[in-house]
């Protein structure tokens, strides 16, 4: 039972992590493309669009973390009985 627990634990915790990650991706290329265009050199000019999409994200995705972490909550509850 273990092992189901820590593979439940591992895909939480990418189902959590992807859309953050792939969103702060996505505009960390965008930005790059701009920087190197306008050969701006300054580092929160990158920084600061990345900070405002992962504040975004999470805000965005709120709900969906809370109900998969409280799910995966009640389940390691649930089955301590068990262990």
């Amino acid at each position: 039972m273990e092992i189901g627990l820590l593979t439940e634990a591992l895909q939480l915790a990418l189902a959590l992590a992807v859309p953050v990650l792939g969103a702060c991706l996505a505009v960390a290329l965008l930005t790059s493309l701009l920087q190197g265009a306008l050969q701006a050199g300054d580092p929160s000019v990158g920084f600061v669009p990345k900070l405002l999409t992962v504040l975004g994200v999470l805000w965005l995705a709120r709900d969906f973390v809370a109900t998969r972490l409280v799910h995966f909550t009640s389940h390691v509850l649930t089955s301590m009985g068990q262990l």
